[in-house]
């Protein structure tokens, strides 16, 4: 997520279409 200054919402950079190795992707994240 990505939230402006101020905003009451955020903003979704990653994840939310499907599985997969793109860069908008959440496919297994491991940290």
């Amino acid at each position: 997520m990505k939230w402006i200054k101020d905003a009451t919402e955020g903003i979704v950079v990653a994840g939310g279409q499907g599985n997969g190795n793109d860069l908008a992707q959440l496919s297994d994240p491991r940290g």
